[in-house]
């Protein structure tokens, strides 16, 4: 079987159509999309047969087209109507693309950053660590000082000395406020996500409205037409 090969703008618009419903991104959703054109593209005479990959190329070139700019190539032999038709749902398809895009941008640089305050958090503890070992080093070889002050005071009421906090809760701290950081960024971008899932609903609403609005326009077309004759 040739493959399909667009010819009229009405298959473009169905495309567009369904790619503003679903907004594919996954090789099955294009598949999905390719297996219902097919049903309705292929008539009794002649039977076609789409590819998920074929219906996303052609997508892309639409698009493509659409930022270009290029009308005359977009409109070929298409009506007035859809050709507009076919312009807004680019547009809702670029938009959501670069909503999407950004998301996944603002995901990766708040990895980026959480991977380097780890790392700079496990280097400060190490320091930390290697800081106390010398420490403790430093206070064996001067143990033998030590007693011989502890036999001289021995019987003096000791002082209550303020315990201040450690190096260890300082960075206990900085990690909650990291940690603190990375939650809030987290529901930001489900908020986001949630946000890019509404526009999808919105978009596919929207398609469906104007699908309506075309038959019934087409509707409209041809009852002007039949009453037309039957005047004449």
């Amino acid at each position: 079987m040739a493959p399909f090969r667009w010819p009229e703008t009405r298959h473009d618009l169905a495309l567009a159509k369904e790619v503003a419903q679903y907004m594919p991104e996954k090789p099955q959703e294009w598949d999905d999309i390719a297996k219902r054109l097919t049903e309705v593209f292929s008539t009794e005479v002649k039977q076609v047969e789409l590819k998920g990959r074929g219906c996303r190329e052609r997508m892309d070139r639409i698009l493509d087209r659409y930022k270009e700019e290029d009308a005359k190539a977009l409109k070929r032999s298409g009506t007035e109507e859809e050709f507009t038709e076919l312009n807004q749902l680019c547009e809702d398809i670029l938009a959501f693309r670069r909503d999407t895009a950004e998301l996944k941008r603002k995901e990766e640089e708040d990895r980026k950053k959480g991977e380097e305050m780890r790392k700079a958090a496990v280097e400060r503890l190490a320091k930390h660590r290697s800081d106390k070992s010398v420490s403790e080093s430093d206070s064996s070889d001067s143990a033998g000082s030590d007693s011989d002050h502890s036999t001289a005071t021995k019987g003096r009421p000791k002082k209550k000395t303020k315990r201040r906090c450690s190096k260890m809760s300082a960075m206990e701290m900085l990690a909650n406020k990291y940690s603190q950081k990375a939650e809030f960024k987290k529901e930001e971008l489900d908020v986001r996500r949630m946000q890019l899932e509404f526009a999808k609903e919105k978009n596919a609403a929207e398609a469906e409205e104007r699908r309506k609005k075309m038959q019934l326009c087409g509707m409209c077309t041809v009852a002007c037409a039949a009453n037309f004759t039957f005047a004449a």
